[in-house]
């Protein structure tokens, strides 16, 4: 989001964070093709409301498996909650 931070984020931590956006992904039958559910711009307001959030259940995570980084990426917990905050997100965006 064009910011510089002193800080950063492990592939472990990452991974279930991008993930997270397929929700906002769907099938076309043109061409067999993906596209976004929103406007590109929606899912830029999507992460801008759900990265704390998110980043706050990625913490939890760490935190419960003893400080290990690579549980992040393994464990279920974070992956299902990274995607249920931004399936909330989006459905609010589309008024679901």
């Amino acid at each position: 989001m064009n910011k510089k931070v002193d800080y950063d984020l492990s592939e472990s931590a990452l991974y279930p964070i991008l993930a997270a956006f397929r929700v906002c992904i769907e099938h076309t039958n043109t061409n067999d093709y993906m596209q976004w559910r929103v406007s590109f711009n929606k899912v830029k307001e999507i992460w801008r409301s759900s990265a704390k959030k998110m980043l706050s259940e990625i913490h939890e995570v760490y935190e419960s498996s003893n400080y290990n980084v690579r549980a992040i990426g393994i464990t279920k917990d974070a992956w299902l909650s990274c995607y249920m905050i931004v399936d909330r997100e989006l459905r609010k965006i589309q008024n679901i």
